[in-house]
């Protein structure tokens, strides 16, 4: 037996999650709903969060956001992704922002974060960190709360797992952000 799944496109997204007030994305057309983050999870993203927007913000490189910002990474049939937080650099964005153009991102942030911890299935968030390299962000910042690991996924290169006093780099994505891991958990 087949059962036939309707698509929906990103516009209909946008008006169906402002009436739900859920945490949705959408794959190929296709509503993916996902969890609320506990609240260990919530408290070091918002410790992340302050770090790297902060610094963004400070630096001027960028708008950064958080958690329910849509990035339109996809289309026909439509792919609507929403990391934790992301960075989109100066001068890829339109400056002054039109209201009929504050809808969702049109394209990949250059960094995207995600906070998972042991609750999240491992192909599902793999799966993530996969979506965002094929829509072409520069950076994947997957920051595993159960372990106090960040690892950090580019395009063409092996991820690395860093952990304790290792320092996290934002390299060319987010130049001259470093800090140590152990600043991302620390309460």
């Amino acid at each position: 037996m087949t059962t036939e799944t309707k698509r929906i496109t990103a516009h209909e997204l946008y008006w169906h999650h402002q009436e739900t007030c859920t945490r949705r994305e959408l794959v190929r057309g296709v509503i993916h709903d996902r969890p609320l983050a506990g609240w260990r999870q919530s408290d070091v993203t918002m410790n992340a969060m302050r770090l790297l927007g902060g610094f963004i913000r400070a630096e001027k490189l960028g708008v950064f956001v958080g958690p329910r910002t849509g990035f339109w990474v996809e289309r026909d049939p439509d792919s609507v992704l929403a990391p934790t937080f992301a960075f989109v650099r100066a001068g890829r964005y339109p400056r002054p922002v039109k209201y009929e153009d504050d809808f969702y991102f049109p394209g990949p942030p250059d960094l995207a974060g995600e906070s998972v911890s042991d609750l999240d299935p491992p192909g599902e968030v793999q799966a993530r960190v996969d979506r965002w390299l094929q829509a072409g962000a520069r950076m994947i910042l997957l920051i595993h709360i159960d372990h106090q690991t960040v690892s950090v996924y580019r395009p063409g290169a092996p991820p690395t797992v860093l952990t304790g006093n290792d320092a996290l780099d934002g390299a060319d994505v987010v130049p001259g952000w470093t800090v140590p891991v152990c600043d991302l958990f620390d309460r």
